[in-house]
């Protein structure tokens, strides 16, 4: 184990390894530090490369002669390499929906990117507001309750508005999150179902005028707030009739940053 490199973002430190010709993944909680710092001088690495928000610090503090690698770069990158592991006679290019802390989106061709958007919608609020709806930061945990609720107690669906009426839009569909407000009879459950819900939506309807404007017919999505998330993918792959294609998830796409940073070690 020569090469890494390491994706430092606002929750997570994601690395990615070559061991006897095959990448490898690990991944620690920033509360973790201390157990990455000590897994990774365990080993004698020849290059490391960084990338993502938390790479200077780290930098500064443990490896003071190592490259930094653009984010966007990275994650570009990244993505690009998943995406070609996974479909491998695919050259297809797709939009790249990054959900971390925050969201970008990019538009990735064949010998390039651009980012095209980005919104403060993401891992990040789900955490927040989770912990200000029920003391509750973990992220397993707080998927757990999502799973477990029901949005609609707490939402106004277009149903609930216009009762029998038809008006030509599904009733089922989401009028205002959270509209039910003070007269709802939710619980801690319902609530974050609801938080889920709401982040979907704004994520999914950006991603469609993304993917309308840049005329991009694939959505692939990935980072560390929608791996593994079953409620939000749940949520979010609802809104497949809205799109050409399905939207899919990448299957690491968690360490697109990592295996970005990776790639770059020349």
């Amino acid at each position: 184990m020569a090469v890494i490199g390491i994706d430092a973002g606002g929750t997570m430190i994601k690395l990615a390894y070559e061991e006897k010709g095959r990448i490898h993944f690990r991944k620690y909680a920033n509360t973790e530090m201390d157990a990455a710092m000590g897994w990774l001088k365990l080993f004698k690495w020849e290059r490391i490369a960084l990338t993502g928000s938390q790479a200077a610090y780290l930098q500064s503090m443990y490896f003071p002669a190592v490259q930094i690698v653009s984010e966007f770069d990275a994650v570009s990158n990244g993505a690009k390499w998943l995406h070609e592991k996974e479909n491998p006679n695919s050259e297809e290019e797709f939009l790249l929906v990054n959900m971390g802390t925050g969201t970008s989106w990019f538009h990735i061709k064949k010998t390039s990117y651009k980012r095209i958007l980005g919104s403060g919608i993401g891992g990040g609020t789900i955490i927040g507001l989770s912990s200000m709806l029920t003391n509750e930061q973990n992220f397993s945990a707080i998927t757990d309750l999502a799973a477990k609720g029901k949005h609609n107690k707490l939402d106004l669906l277009v149903k609930d508005l216009y009762d029998k009426e038809d008006i030509g839009v599904n009733g089922n569909l989401t009028a205002s999150n959270f509209g039910k407000g003070q007269e709802a009879n939710g619980s801690q459950e319902d609530g974050i179902s609801s938080l889920f819900q709401m982040v979907a939506e704004t994520i999914v309807l950006l991603t469609q005028q993304a993917s309308t404007i840049h005329q991009v017919d694939k959505i692939v999505y990935a980072g560390g707030a929608v791996y593994g998330n079953k409620p939000l993918q749940k949520i979010i792959t609802s809104f497949d009739y809205l799109f050409p294609a399905k939207q899919v998830f990448l299957q690491d796409g968690q360490f697109c940053g990592a295996i970005g940073a990776f790639l770059a070690i020349e």
